[in-house]
């Protein structure tokens, strides 16, 4: 049976195998050239594109030429202003420059990690020995010309890292035709070509360009010298002049994409308005590598399937030949014992048949079953109320819920693959990576962690997060990602630090109030007994005279009463201070009435007075409680000035670190013992000075009227020194 079988099997096997062999190779040769062509023609789309956006660059040179004529110092500021906005408006400028016609830079700004700076007079070069200086300071009216690629030089010496630039320049000229010099804009080509479908064309291919000096520029690595020797020796690069199409065991190149990029620029930029000149310089030439693996990679793409194909043919080929042998070994036995082995062949394949139709009903069941679940818990995700997302253990996002997506304002397709510190909205990005990287390893140890970020919507509008971390695991209890999730605390938050700021407001209150009541007991005791005593005195008088008397009496203690409960009432009044407007008032307006006001006791005094608002001119305060304080601080000044020196007060306004405005009001008065009275500064009916009356109401009530509105109010002062009081205004924003 075993010589029948090959000797069947053997010859027709061969004759497959030679004709699918045959049908691939006629593949492999239409599918390799079909790979050539279509690199050439991704290679010159691609070039197309750089075209277009240089274009777009000389056009802005042009305008700004266009529209400038220098005939005073007037234009040349002008024109400072033009090309400021000009490399603004362009990315891809490293310069741009007005020399004039000796080569000398009259006007000169650079970009340096994207801040762009304005060269100091003292700074700039004579350009006159370059080439572009010399190719193009001749040029005619409306010449837009460009050079070649080529290393950029400063001071003669190649810029390191090493630049690649291409330039434009255009001449400029007065309005009675002098030419007075030419604008000149460097363009960085890494900048230019900075865009995955200029670098990759397709499947590892990438576009290489040799600049005059011999740098390469290549899959955005700029190589010169013995790093573009390294560069030719890795990849079997021969030389720029190599044949279209050449290949070896490393690259395959395509070189026929245009004649050089000195022919494109000329093919698509000479108009009718503007006329192209290109530098006398050597070309820049162009390449196309496509690393040899992936070439064949896409050639033999089909290597796989014709595999399967010749194997199938020999299986089933193996298949007939072994019935065929079968079936003639067979001829020896009886017809009924192969009737009865057919049978038994046909049940067995019959019973094949069914267990696969069952497999395949089961199969389809579980994929509906999957289907389903995937669905639901899909929908679970997306219409969660909180932040929700799916990362890899290194960080990176796999997938984040429909309320995290609306939130920030951005498409999926921008999340998936990124890490979570390469979204701004979290803050400072280094930051947000050091603290979730740390976040991560302790997820990695199985635990939980909890704790509270910020987070910009795209409204702008700042959040506060409760955030926590979980780790995912497998059936086999391997982490295999990680959950992050995120509750919107923000109204919590804000209400909690509101029920703060009313606890301390109450216990401020209350403390005043206690205070308040402290003085009422003292100073209302002392009249209301004086009234007490004088009308038992009054009903024991023997005469007219002596009742008389003590009406009198009665009325001066009425009067004082009346008084006292007048200052009482008026301290409520600054305590409920709800009807009083908060608004932006000018402090050189209230410094002058306060100056109106005490006119009489300046004069007296000869008091001075310096003020200096050219820090902060206006604040956010009740412009009646700015009046007020401002007359009680001068006031006081003036009061207890001292005996021995002029009064002079100084006024004056900054800002402080945390973004305040701050009010300085200094004297060099008699000063306060702050070490015996520091603690009763501002309190009610406290005075300090026992030579000069006082009430003790005046600092009170400044304190009261400041703290109303958010305010803060400090004083640092020395004994026969002078005293300096800060008033520290609330901001806008907190109130």
């Amino acid at each position: 049976m075993t010589k029948q079988f090959l000797k069947l099997f053997i010859p027709i096997a061969v004759l497959a195998l030679t004709i699918t062999s045959t049908i691939y190779r006629m593949h492999y040769t239409r599918l390799k050239s079909e790979v050539a062509i279509e690199s050439q023609h991704n290679a010159e789309s691609i070039l197309d594109d750089v075209i277009l956006r240089f274009i777009s660059i000389g056009r802005g040179l042009n305008g700004i030429a266009s529209t400038t004529s220098l005939d005073s110092t007037y234009s040349l500021e002008d024109l400072s202003s033009n090309l400021k906005g000009y490399i603004y408006s362009r990315h891809e400028l490293t310069q741009v420059r007005f020399i004039d016609t000796t080569g000398m830079e009259v006007i000169r700004f650079n970009r340096k990690n994207n801040i762009i700076t304005r060269t100091p007079d003292s700074l700039l070069q004579n350009k006159s020995k370059r080439a572009y200086f010399r190719d193009h300071i001749n040029d005619e009216p409306n010449t837009l010309g460009f050079t070649p690629l080529d290393l950029n030089m400063e001071n003669g010496q190649y810029e390191y890292p090493y630049v690649i630039v291409i330039r434009w320049s255009f001449p400029l000229f007065a309005s009675d035709g002098t030419r007075m010099g030419m604008l000149v804009a460097n363009i960085d080509a890494r900048e230019l070509f900075d865009d995955d479908s200029f670098l990759n064309v397709r499947n590892d291919g990438a576009l290489m360009f040799a600049t005059q000096e011999g740098a390469v520029y290549y899959n955005d690595h700029i190589y010169f010298q013995e790093s573009a020797d390294s560069l030719f020796s890795a990849i079997g690069f021969e030389g720029w002049e190599v044949e279209n199409g050449f290949s070896n065991d490393k690259s395959i190149f395509f070189r026929d994409l245009r004649p050089s990029l000195q022919q494109m620029m000329e093919d698509n930029l000479n108009t009718d308005e503007v006329r192209i000149k290109a530098s006398s310089n050597n070309p820049t030439m162009v390449l196309y590598r496509l690393p040899y693996d992936s070439y064949i990679k896409r050639v033999h793409v089909n290597l796989p399937y014709i595999f399967i194909i010749q194997s199938f043919f020999v299986t089933l080929i193996a298949f007939f030949c072994y019935r065929w042998a079968r079936f003639r070994k067979l001829e020896q036995y009886s017809f009924s014992e192969v009737v009865k082995a057919n049978r038994a062949l046909n049940t067995s394949e019959a019973a094949l048949k069914a267990t696969k139709k069952e497999l395949e009903i089961l199969v389809r069941n579980q994929r509906k079953e999957l289907t389903k679940n995937a669905q639901l818990l899909s929908t679970l995700f997306d219409s969660s109320i909180h932040y929700a997302g799916v990362m890899d253990t290194d960080g990176r996002l796999i997938d984040v819920n429909r309320r995290t997506l609306e939130t920030l304002g951005i498409d999926k397709k921008y999340v998936e693959g990124k890490f979570v510190w390469d979204f701004p909205v979290f803050g400072d990005q280094e930051q947000v990576r050091k603290n979730l990287t740390q976040a991560i390893a302790v997820v990695l140890n199985d635990e939980v962690v909890h704790y509270e970020t910020t987070m910009i919507d795209k409204q702008g509008k700042k959040r506060r997060i409760a955030f926590s971390l979980t780790p995912l695991k497998n059936e086999a209890g391997e982490i295999t990602n990680l959950i992050p999730e995120g509750v919107d605390i923000t109204e919590l938050h804000e209400k909690d630090r509101q029920l703060h700021a009313l606890i301390d407001q109450m216990e401020t209150r209350n403390k005043q109030l206690k205070e308040f009541s402290h003085i009422i007991s003292h100073n209302v005791r002392s009249p209301i007994g004086n009234l007490g005593l004088l009308l038992s005195i009054y009903d024991d008088a023997e005469d007219n005279e002596e009742r008389a008397e003590i009406v009198a009496k009665l009325k001066e203690v009425n009067h004082s009463l009346q008084n006292l409960l007048e200052e009482l009432l008026e301290t409520v009044k600054i305590l409920d201070n709800a009807e009083i407007k908060t608004q932006i008032v000018d402090i050189e307006p209230a410094i002058e009435q306060a100056q109106k006001l005490l006119a009489r006791q300046i004069e007296e005094t000869n008091a001075q007075i310096h003020v200096d608002l050219s820090a902060v001119k206006k604040v956010y305060f009740p412009k009646v409680y700015l009046n007020s304080l401002l007359l009680n601080l001068m006031s006081n000044a003036i009061k207890y000035r001292s005996e021995e020196r002029q009064l002079e007060l100084n006024i004056s306004t900054r800002v402080n670190e945390a973004g305040r405005t701050e009010l300085i009001f200094s004297d060099n008065g008699s000063g306060i013992d702050m070490n015996k009275n520091a603690h009763k500064v501002f309190g009610l009916y406290k005075t300090f000075h026992r030579s000069k009356p006082g009430k003790g109401l005046g600092l009170f009530m400044t304190k009261t009227q400041i703290e109303s509105c958010g305010g803060q109010i400090k004083v640092t002062s020395k004994l026969d020194v002078g005293t300096t009081f800060t008033i520290i205004f609330p901001s806008s924003e907190k109130r």
